[in-house]
């Protein structure tokens, strides 16, 4: 009996201890997301099924078709169509928070000198 109670505790230790975000997968990116902050042009990302991407930078007036690919190490692989899946891509870091609902994206501009570069994003 006391293994029986050993166990019932044991998973639900297991079931709030493992309550991190993990690795977001194309069913949590998948929609629209816009850039968090205070600047008046925002960045768009839209993540579509098909592992299509579409996306528009704040200079940008109009989306880049692209194609991704999520890496096991906390990264995206971000491709031009015609390089799909096996040509020339950018790899860029992401984390995802769940219980906010943000999405950061780091390098998605170029910065000169030792600068981190992370973009956060928020459902649309």
């Amino acid at each position: 009996m006391k293994t029986f109670y050993f166990l019932i505790l044991l998973l639900i230790y297991g079931l709030f201890a493992c309550s991190k975000d993990r690795f977001p997968d194309e069913f949590s990116l998948t929609g629209a997301w816009i850039e968090h902050s205070a600047n008046n042009a925002k960045s768009e990302l839209v993540f579509k099924t098909g592992n299509r991407l579409y996306l528009r930078l704040r200079q940008d007036a109009v989306f880049d078709t692209l194609m991704y690919k999520l890496n096991r190490n906390d990264a995206i692989q971000i491709f031009e169509p015609e390089d799909y899946p096996e040509g020339k891509y950018k790899l860029h870091a992401i984390a995802y928070n769940s219980k906010v609902g943000e999405l950061t994206v780091s390098g998605l501009y170029p910065l000169s000198g030792n600068q981190t570069n992370e973009t956060v994003f928020v459902r649309k």
